[in-house]
This record gives C-alpha cells, sequence and structure tokens, in this order.
C-alpha cells in the first residue's frame, strides 16, 4: 500500500494515503476526473509526469490549458505540457526562488489590467487585481515561459481596514491568448477547487478526520467512489440550485419546446409557416 508515515510531535506515529485529483475547472461542479495515490518516496511534484500522461492518454483531445498548484511548479513539469503543445499555468511561490523574487520585483508597482467588480463575502467587501508582465519571457532556462501574473485580492473589512493579498502565476500562454477578463475567471475558477470539491470532501463529508477503511486497495476504492458521489451531489447542486430567474428562464425555453411539439401532433402534419408561439406567463 502507498501510506506515507506521519511523525507528528508528541503523538504516535501513522500512515496516511494522499493523493492527486485532478477537477475540470471549466465546468460550474468542478467535478474531479481523476485520482491517483502520491508514492511514498515521491511528492506532488515527482508524480506530476505520470498524472499528466494518464491524462493525455484519457482526455488529451479535449484539454488545451492545465493549472497546476505551486507543489507543482517545475520547469522540467512545464516543459512537459508545453512539449505536449498544451498550455499550463503553475501557481508561483518562493519554491522557486529566483523566478518568484524576479516576478515580485516587476509586478511590485505593475499596472492593473483587469479588476472584478466588488462582491460581499462573509461580511467583507472583496475585489480582484490582474497586472502582468512578459519580461520574464524565457528567463534562465524556462525557454517556454511567456507571462507572470499577479492577482491581487482586495478586501475591505467592515470597519474600514483593507487587506491586501498577491498570488503569482507563470504561463507560456501568448499575451492575446486570455483577455484579461478571462484571466481573473480562469484563476478564480481553479480556486474553486477548494471552495467546491476540497471543502466538500474534507469538512462537509469528514475525509481527512476518520478512518474510513484501512485494508489495501479498499481505500483506494473508497476514495474513488466518494469522488462519484461527489460528483452526483456537484451536478445536482448546479442543476437544481441556481439562481430562481435561471431557473424560470430554463422553464419558460423548455414550456415553448412542449408547447410546439403539441401544435405539431395536434395539426396532424398541416402548415405550421404562420403559427407563433406564445410565452407562458
Amino acid at each position: 500500500m502507498a501510506a506515507q508515515v506521519v511523525h507528528p510531535p508528541d503523538q504516535p506515529a501513522y500512515a496516511q494515503v494522499r493523493m492527486i485529483r485532478t477537477v475540470l475547472i471549466s465546468a460550474a461542479s468542478k467535478p474531479p476526473i481523476d485520482q491517483v495515490v502520491i508514492r511514498p518516496t515521491t511528492n506532488e511534484c515527482g508524480m506530476f509526469a505520470e498524472v499528466f500522461a494518464e491524462l493525455e492518454a484519457a482526455y488529451g483531445t479535449l484539454i488545451e490549458v492545465y493549472s497546476g498548484d505551486a507543489a507543482f511548479c517545475s520547469e522540467a513539469n512545464a516543459r512537459l505540457v508545453a512539449q505536449a503543445g498544451k498550455g499550463y499555468i503553475f501557481a508561483l511561490k518562493g519554491n522557486q526562488r529566483e523566478l518568484w523574487r524576479e516576478a515580485t520585483r516587476l509586478l511590485g508597482k505593475a499596472t492593473v489590467v483587469a479588476s472584478t467588480p466588488w462582491e460581499r463575502y462573509q461580511g467583507t467587501r472583496v475585489r480582484y487585481h490582474l497586472s502582468r508582465t512578459t519580461e520574464l519571457e524565457g528567463y534562465l532556462d524556462w525557454a517556454h515561459l511567456k507571462q507572470v501574473w499577479r492577482i491581487e485580492k482586495e478586501r475591505v473589512q467592515p470597519h474600514g481596514q483593507v487587506e491586501r493579498e498577491n498570488h503569482y502565476y507563470l504561463t507560456n500562454l501568448h499575451l492575446d491568448r486570455f483577455r484579461p477578463e478571462q484571466i481573473l475567471q480562469v484563476v478564480r475558477a481553479h480556486w474553486g477547487i477548494e471552495n467546491n470539491c476540497n471543502w466538500t470532501m474534507d469538512v462537509v463529508w469528514d475525509e481527512d478526520t476518520k478512518v474510513w477503511c484501512g485494508r489495501g486497495a479498499a481505500i483506494q476504492a473508497l476514495g474513488l467512489l466518494r469522488l462519484m458521489a461527489y460528483n452526483l451531489a456537484a451536478l445536482w447542486r448546479c442543476r437544481y440550485l441556481r439562481r430562481c430567474e435561471e431557473r424560470r428562464q430554463e422553464k419558460r425555453n423548455w414550456q415553448e419546446f412542449f408547447d410546439l411539439l403539441l401544435q405539431l401532433f395536434s395539426n396532424e402534419g398541416g402548415d405550421f409557416s404562420n403559427k407563433q408561439v406564445t410565452e407562458p406567463l
């Protein structure tokens, strides 16, 4: 079994099975489409090539851009994606020290090219700002690197205090591949993994706080079954718990369709060129 032994201070050692989940962030429900166990001899970064190969074999013709957390960010992994003719977006943190240092320097006073509207979140007002640069194109041995993005999160507390938090991203996408507004959407869609799939699995379903089973491959099998259950729940949530106006519009569209079918069947093949379908109240 691919379990890693953890030795916390002042507590007994225990074994854990760590996974890499792949989530389709372009879908509203953020469904996981794959889950791979991390071998005890490596980590997320070391497993990337294997996970990427499996995804390309199964979904390669359907995927154009891969996004990954900073744990996956390395020149070798980025090169692997670029050589496959795909785009990459990797979060950048201190594990790539030189790139991170230059990115923070160049984007420290960069012009904001796009911002989101203000939103309400847990009693605060929040919005996001995008700055980007091409000055690091081909920097060091990152010959495929085209842009670096900075997403600044601006939060205003109820008493007026302003908090700012910066996130940096590396990408081989050309400058005109995404509009600035689309870049903000893509990055926030990636963050949606935590707010949707991971939060549901870890907090609501207590995946990480209980020993659900402890016998060999049953752990992996149960993990996949839980992902299937999540996908069903997430699809239901997106389908039936949307805003009332969206549901009303969809109901009107379907009603028009059924009204038209009723006319087709009731007129026995007559001429419908002058008939109109009225919208139901």
